[in-house]
């Protein structure tokens, strides 16, 4: 009995260390990416616009993720392989810590066996006298060097494989980091290039990218150096709609017999502000979007008489393609004035106040709908447009709609570049800013002519000849909208089909027929 309590309490002297089991280690955690399919809003647009060149640069100088990668590889090949060493040293071979405690219990059972024997004083001992001469010999002693030596150096290997875990943590949490502003960068990026195909934007223009001549003695070749400035500052579906081309859809007058039939088909539509804002920007307004809201104006004017809620419809369209002009305005805000001060200051300079030049800058205006400079009659110079203003807003304001034109037949409606969508309904634009793009498009939309009928916006009756881009009350009555060919397209597609069946149908009763000829005279045989 003695015995083994010595033995117990001589084995509980050895250092017992704790069973090591490999730590998984922990995957980086990855932000998923959702597709966005919702128009970006106007004012990230322009922020985006503003600063589309550090963007770029940020996410060129971005730190890229695979080295980092790389790095948790490695790391974590290391981590594996001193798991690997840790456990062998622990309980691998005759050489682990396991085998040594068990040969030092067996060194304890023989050198008490061993005193036991040959020493009679040893018997008589106290289990702690005992115990401490066994702890005295030599043996034991080497024993236990040897046994602290082989957790000494799992030790190391433990110290070193928490530094690597320390490390990996790191790595993994600077991976987490730039993995997050990488996906910043990235949908960054996205709503950039989704901002920039729509119709009414434009790229940033380098102030420094701008260089007129100054000295060029020819008008023509100084305002043809400026064209091809203006051809990048001003996007084509805003010029080829012109304030005019507005004016005359409203001034016109048609007989309701012609509006009934030009607006036949068309579906109930209600205008809101979600339409105009997108419209304003991300939306294309064409020239049949006019004439279909001017014709539905018309005709509610036809019915009811009230003359303020048509001017308050033409108000609106003015104001729209204002607004229009002020989102790409923004965009390059700098360049624009610098452009208007180098052309007023060249005008003046070269004293180009004949007839033919006021003319020519008349015909620049007229093909951006952008008024860059304004001569003054009375001090005989030209002074810039007024600032974040296309210059035409207030001409066009100040028409008067009451004076009819005599009454025309309503010609049957071609053009169907871009069907008038004043709804809440979301698509798809894919418009950029190219002019040969842009008459492509109309081309082949003039082809193809499939429309999509879709909601605009009705006029509202309280807006007055007073400016206000941003307050527009949106009435809930709806009105019809005119047919865009579907039913007739419909049409030809079930004839179509109704003819390819006949042939079948054909084709199959001449087998049939055949096949009972042949039956008939394999009988008479």
């Amino acid at each position: 009995m003695r015995k083994r309590m010595i033995i117990s309490s001589l084995t509980s002297l050895i250092i017992v260390t704790p069973i090591v089991q490999a730590v998984p280690v922990v995957e980086p955690y990855i932000l998923t990416t959702a597709i966005n399919t919702q128009p970006v809003e106007k004012h990230d647009c322009l922020l985006l616009l503003q600063n589309q060149t550090n963007e770029v640069e940020q996410e060129e100088t971005t730190p890229p993720s695979a080295q980092l990668k790389e790095q948790l590889s490695e790391l974590e090949a290391k981590y594996q392989s001193l798991n690997q060493q840790i456990h062998a040293i622990q309980s691998e071979g005759e050489e682990s810590i396991d085998a040594t405690q068990k040969e030092i219990e067996k060194v304890i059972e023989q050198l008490y066996q061993q005193y036991m024997e040959s020493d009679e004083q040893f018997n008589e001992l106290d289990e702690t006298q005992q115990l401490e001469k066994i702890e005295q010999d030599n043996v034991y002693i080497e024993w236990q060097q040897y046994l602290k030596q082989l957790i000494d150096k799992q030790n190391e290997l433990i110290a070193s494989r928490d530094q690597i875990e320390s490390e990996y943590q790191q790595i993994i949490y600077q991976l987490e980091e730039e993995t997050t502003q990488s996906e910043h960068v990235h949908e960054k990026s996205e709503q950039l290039n989704q901002c920039l195909l729509y119709p009414y934007t434009v790229p940033q223009f380098a102030m420094e990218s701008l260089f007129l001549n100054a000295e060029e003695p020819s008008l023509t070749a100084y305002l043809a150096q400026l064209d091809q400035y203006l051809q990048k500052l001003v996007p084509y579906a805003y010029r080829k709609l012109e304030f005019e081309r507005i004016y005359q859809s409203y001034q016109r007058r048609l007989t309701a017999e012609a509006l009934d039939q030009a607006l036949y088909g068309k579906q109930q539509i209600v205008i809101d502000s979600l339409a105009l804002q997108q419209y304003s920007y991300a939306k294309e307004l064409s020239t049949f979007d006019v004439d279909v809201v001017a014709n539905l104006a018309q005709q509610m004017f036809l019915k009811d008489k009230d003359g303020v809620k048509y001017l308050a419809s033409y108000h609106e369209l003015l104001n729209l393609k204002e607004t229009q002009f002020q989102y790409f305005y923004a965009i390059n805000e700098q360049v624009w004035e610098q452009v208007k001060q180098q052309l007023v200051s060249y005008l003046n300079a070269g004293q180009h106040t004949s007839e033919e030049a006021i003319s020519l800058i008349r015909q620049l205006h007229q093909r951006y709908q952008v008024k860059l400079a304004l001569y003054n009659d009375h001090q005989g110079i030209w002074v810039a447009s007024n600032p974040k203003e296309s210059g035409y807003i207030d001409e066009y304001f100040g028409k008067d709609l009451s004076e009819a034109q005599p009454l025309e037949a309503e010609t049957t409606q071609t053009e169907t570049t871009t069907l008038a969508e004043f709804t809440t309904s979301q698509g798809n634009q894919t418009t950029v800013s190219g002019d040969k793009l842009a008459y492509l498009k109309e081309k082949l939309a003039q082809q193809n002519k499939k429309p999509t009928g879709k909601n605009l916006p009705k006029p509202n009756g309280n807006l007055t000849k007073k400016k206000d881009n941003s307050s527009i009350s949106m009435p809930s009555k709806n009105v019809k909208l005119p047919s865009t060919g579907e039913q007739q397209q419909a049409t030809h597609i079930a004839l179509i089909i109704l003819a390819i069946g006949a042939v079948l149908l054909l084709i199959n009763c001449v087998k049939k027929r055949k096949a009972k000829e042949e039956i008939e005279k394999i009988e008479l045989d």
